[in-house]
């Protein structure tokens, strides 16, 4: 999944999944200049902290990221925990009008820099 909005809107769905994310290594630098996140997917920057794993960059290997999968589709425990995470995310968010809401915590964020 893509490190957007979408992450979002599967958190919605209460289904685990994975954040990958790769651009050139010069936007990479640039961006990271620019910005200051301790998380890449808007649904971990939402929580304050990591609730689905992010592959950055370097990271975005199948070596670094298949066991990472592997653990959340074969520990049940594991599963359980991201989908109990990800429903707080849901109730975070509330009601209609979660997009405004996002795209004003992001500001904020931004007005802090």
């Amino acid at each position: 999944m893509a490190s957007g909005t979408a992450t979002l809107e599967a958190a919605l769905y209460g289904n685990p999944f994975v954040v990958a994310y790769k651009i050139s290594e010069l936007s990479y630098l640039l961006g990271k200049l620019l910005v200051s996140v301790d998380h890449i997917g808007l649904v971990n920057i939402v929580a304050g902290r990591r609730i689905v794993p992010e592959f950055i960059q370097r990271d975005f290997k199948s070596a670094v990221m298949v066991p990472v999968i592997k653990k959340i589709l074969t520990d049940a425990q594991e599963y359980r925990r991201i989908q109990t995470d990800l429903s707080r995310i849901r109730e975070k968010l509330g009601a209609p009008g979660a997009s405004v809401r996002v795209a004003e915590l992001a500001l904020s964020m931004v007005d802090q820099r």
